[in-house]
């Protein structure tokens, strides 16, 4: 398990920084973020999306099956990676 999902996973447990996944992504909107990656955990059925926005901030959340989403991680400097061609 990586730092940031045991992190996570810690946070679920404690209830910190969690809150409706409708109201954190339109916060998360309202900061001109959007979903640029997601993929399940195995850590209570989460949907790990990762947010990004054109200035560089970055969240990642944990959306879990019963509507409430927990911060994870945020931070500063996002930048997209290039998308590689698949040679053929």
């Amino acid at each position: 398990m990586t730092a940031a999902l045991l992190v996570g996973y810690l946070m679920i447990q404690q209830g910190v920084f969690c809150g409706s996944a409708k109201t954190i992504a339109e916060s998360l909107r309202h900061a001109r973020e959007m979903v640029v990656g997601q993929g399940f955990s195995q850590v209570r059925g989460a949907l790990l999306q990762l947010w990004a926005s054109p200035a560089g901030g970055w969240t990642v959340i944990a959306v879990l099956p019963d509507g409430r989403a927990c911060l994870i991680d945020a931070g500063i400097g996002w930048e997209p990676a290039p998308v590689l061609e698949k040679e053929g």
